[in-house]
């Protein structure tokens, strides 16, 4: 991101994968990859995640000073005190709806309590 108006990181919270999940999360997107990058127009550039990069984000946040940046990591690094919770993947998306993909993400339709208890300690 550029430094307009002092906001240059887009930041997000998030919780890894375990290493089973990551590894099946990466062979969708690899077959995603494949299927996509076979039907491209020519010039269409696509990036995609590293699968060490792969994550679930709980809250988005967005353009933040790089001078907050510190006081956020603070105050997110300490322990959540909601126990440890499944997630089953069963979703895909895009952002944004309606126009040119930006993002392929993958999701869950699931209600997760213990995934709510998360956001609810971080607000």
């Amino acid at each position: 991101m550029g430094d307009r108006d002092g906001l240059d990181r887009r930041v997000f919270v998030a919780v890894e994968l375990d290493p089973p999940c990551r590894r099946a999360l990466a062979a969708v997107e690899s077959a995603l990859k494949a299927h996509i990058e076979s039907r491209a127009r020519a010039g269409c550039r696509l990036t995609w995640v590293e699968p060490s990069n792969l994550h679930v984000t709980i809250r988005f946040l967005g353009a933040t000073p790089e001078a907050r940046l510190a006081g956020l990591r603070a105050a997110i690094g300490r322990p959540f005190t909601s126990p440890s919770f499944d997630v089953c993947l069963d979703a895909l998306g895009v952002f944004p709806g309606g126009g040119p993909a930006h993002t392929l993400w993958a999701g869950t339709s699931a209600d997760i309590p213990d995934a709510a208890q998360v956001c609810r300690e971080l607000d």
